[in-house]
């Protein structure tokens, strides 16, 4: 049997699908994100936010009734606190009511456009915008600190409960205060980030535009190690078992051993250039591709399956 997960994507795809050809249009104006919470699919895709019921693809609600052609949404919808969180490309984010929708609070900025998902630690909301500031927030959207970087920020932040973690277009990744805001460290990463990262106990793993991958100590924001990949990494590492799993522009998929950086295997060519994170299912991980192709891999680098869709995927 399936799992859940699969399913969902493939249900995720054909919704955006349905999407597109409601709308009239072939091509879509953003890249569509989503989560999963209970029996619904949140999903954000071109100028509206969709709740779908997971048991048979129906819609349950959407935001707003009356679309915005200016209002397009980048970043996928995060569910907290009885509340969807997400972000859109006209310097507003929005908190939905998940039952049916509705706007609960908006906080607007100048000129920060919002393309990554927000994080959420205990009561503090963290979003990064393309104004070079980060936000945070409390659950009602009242501004708690601001941290300015000195470039866009596309990337999604991270948080241990206690610090969180700034990727930034700067090249920097800063480390700072969940709670004030202020700087506690900053590492050159040498290469912008646009996807974000991932971590354990002890580090942080980020992928670069200069192709490579870092390993970062929470610590003290020391690199632990840099591994080279053939080209960009624009996704968040997928961590499983001590194993990194990715994908870069160049197509090709890599396991990366998470204490040392050593290359545990990689699969060249197996399609378009890679630019979503890695899905881990039962036997293995899939990666998606921009030319629309789905390949499941087991941990030991062999395929187990493709699948291509009529469709880009990111």
């Amino acid at each position: 049997m399936k799992s859940r997960n699969v399913l969902t994507l493939f249900l995720f795809i054909s919704f955006t699908f349905l999407l597109s050809s409601c709308s009239g249009q072939m091509t879509a104006t953003s890249w569509p994100g989503y989560s999963i919470h209970e029996d619904k699919v949140y999903l954000s895709y071109q100028t509206g936010v969709y709740a779908v019921n997971l048991s048979n693809g129906t819609l349950a609600w959407q935001y707003p009734e009356n679309t915005d052609s200016k209002r397009n949404y980048y970043a996928p919808p995060v569910v907290t606190d009885e509340q969807l969180l997400v972000g859109d490309y006209l310097n507003t984010l929005h908190s939905l009511n998940l039952s049916n929708g509705t706007e609960k609070w908006k906080y607007e900025t100048t000129n920060g456009r919002f393309i990554s998902g927000v994080i959420v630690d205990q009561d503090t909301i963290v979003a990064g915008a393309s104004d070079t500031n980060f936000y945070a927030l409390d659950l009602t959207g009242n501004l708690r600190w601001k941290f300015e970087t000195t470039a866009a920020n596309w990337a999604k932040p991270a948080s241990d409960g206690t610090t969180a973690y700034l990727p930034s277009m700067d090249n920097f990744l800063y480390a700072v205060d969940l709670k004030s805001g202020s700087q506690l460290w900053k590492t050159d990463l040498g290469g912008a980030v646009v996807g974000g990262l991932t971590m354990d106990s002890d580090f942080l793993y980020i992928g670069t535009l200069s192709n490579e991958v870092l390993s970062i100590n929470k610590k003290d924001g020391a690199v632990a190690w840099r591994f080279s990949t053939d080209g960009a990494v624009w996704a968040i590492p997928t961590i499983k078992d001590d194993v990194l799993y990715l994908g870069d522009t160049a197509s090709t998929v890599y396991a990366i051993d998470a204490m040392t950086g050593a290359t545990l295997w990689r699969l060249e060519g197996i399609g378009k250039p890679i630019i979503g994170s890695a899905g881990v299912i039962d036997k293995g991980v899939i990666f998606t591709t921009e030319d629309g192709k789905l390949t499941a891999v087991d941990f030991n680098g062999q395929r187990l399956w493709e699948k291509q869709i009529n469709g880009k995927l990111y």
